[in-house]
């Protein structure tokens, strides 16, 4: 359709930071022309998987939203199973939301490191210490880490510390994230 030619051509120059205005302007007018005509379809032809294509399409290319995007093709997916388009989309899309999880994963291991080794190091009474390094593991307990994540920030070095240093509850949490996080890189 010719709202996913006009998102496809302005999609680059919306995420390159080295344009010049006028190349730039030219841009988001294709695509206020490529949600004219996405809007169009959605009145027309909504769960039809081009119209779907299109509005992840100019999801990803205005708000670099992945997630919306994934759910518009997961959606088009379904309609169309066997549409190569969708599929090389998804593929694009599973890759960056991937890498955006993977972000937000590891500032969250990083706060809650930092955290940890205040906690641990601060002096605080010791029942308050243990309430806020427990509290620190079970969120850590709850959080989907990569091995890659593990290893850069360090994280297992610093639940080493807790285990050695904090009471019976933190040694068992420590052992299970460790363990956790073990299986999971294999």
């Amino acid at each position: 359709s010719i709202g996913w030619v006009l998102v496809c051509q302005a999609a680059p120059i919306l995420d390159a930071g080295n344009v010049t205005s006028d190349v730039l302007a030219a841009a988001r007018r294709d695509i206020e022309e490529a949600e004219e005509h996405c809007r169009w379809l959605e009145q027309h032809a909504a769960d039809a998987p081009g119209t779907r294509l299109l509005r992840a399409k100019i999801l990803v290319a205005e708000d670099d939203d992945f997630a919306g995007a994934h759910a518009q093709l997961l959606a088009a997916q379904r309609a169309a199973p066997d549409d190569k388009r969708v599929q090389e989309e998804l593929k694009n899309v599973k890759v960056q939301l991937a890498k955006l999880e993977e972000e937000r994963s590891r500032e969250k291991v990083v706060k809650i490191r930092d955290s940890l080794k205040r906690a641990r190091t601060e002096s605080q009474e010791g029942a308050a210490r243990e309430g806020a390094v427990l509290g620190l593991l079970r969120e850590l307990d709850g959080t989907r880490v990569s091995w890659e994540t593990v290893m850069d920030t360090r994280i297992g070095v610093e639940l080493k510390q807790c285990q050695e240093g904090c009471g019976e509850e933190a040694k068992r949490l420590c052992l299970q994230i460790l363990g956790r996080l073990k299986d999971e890189s294999k």
